[in-house]
């Protein structure tokens, strides 16, 4: 199919919808110009007379590029995250109180000017002063005693929260330009994904890291 192009009493064309498209990705052309088809006998917008493309479906993980990887470097803590999540579970919120501290180690190991390990160790010895109150109030909750929960543990808690979301981003901020100047492999991370899920979203792509590593290390056949 070809279109006819009307703009300000000039017409323009014949095109193939190919080089419309491409004029209009250039600016040669805007959806409010005029176009007609062979056999239309009226002029309407491009918008509403060229077929709208589907859009194609993002990779939710882009694939790695292994050309980027630096085997001399200390590898990413290697647990499978399904079973990081499971741990989590078990220790109601309490593993990757942890881990983070692992995985900000490691971090600060291949990037030594990192602030996300001091972060999450702060963020730790908060919750560790507050554990004594979140104790009380689980098992308050599991007795149906009256929750007894003091504005100092809340203060606490309050800071511990928002002491991990420092370090979280502080990690991804890291990771992002770590990956993108020494070990150039693509990698992207989500802000929205770095705020809900944390320790757990990085393990996720800490996988994906250390499976290309272990590809590139074996031999090739020959």
């Amino acid at each position: 199919m070809e279109y006819r192009i009307a703009r300000e009493g000039q017409t323009y064309g014949p095109y193939t919808e190919a080089e419309v498209r491409t004029y209009l990705s250039s600016g040669y052309l805007v959806e409010t110009d005029l176009a007609c088809t062979d056999g239309m006998t009226k002029w309407v917008p491009l918008s509403k007379l060229l077929p709208k493309q589907k859009k194609a479906k993002k990779s939710k993980s882009p694939p790695l590029d292994p050309a980027g990887l630096r085997l001399d470097l200390p590898a990413p803590p290697d647990i499978p995250w399904v079973m990081a999540l499971v741990l989590e579970c078990i220790t109601l919120g309490s593993f990757f109180v942890m881990w983070d501290i692992y995985e900000g180690f490691w971090l600060r190991r291949v990037e030594p000017e990192s602030r996300a390990l001091l972060y999450f160790c702060v963020a730790a010895l908060l919750f560790i002063v507050n554990s004594p109150s979140l104790y009380s109030f689980v098992v308050h909750d599991f007795s149906g005693m009256p929750r007894l929960v003091s504005t100092h543990a809340t203060v606490i808690g309050v800071a511990t929260f928002f002491m991990r979301i420092l370090a979280r981003f502080s990690m991804r901020r890291t990771l992002r330009t770590h990956f993108s100047r020494e070990e150039p492999i693509g990698l992207t991370l989500s802000w929205f994904m770095t705020l809900v899920f944390g320790g757990l979203y990085f393990q996720y792509h800490f996988n994906r890291i250390n499976e290309l590593r272990r590809a590139a290390a074996q031999p090739a056949h020959l």
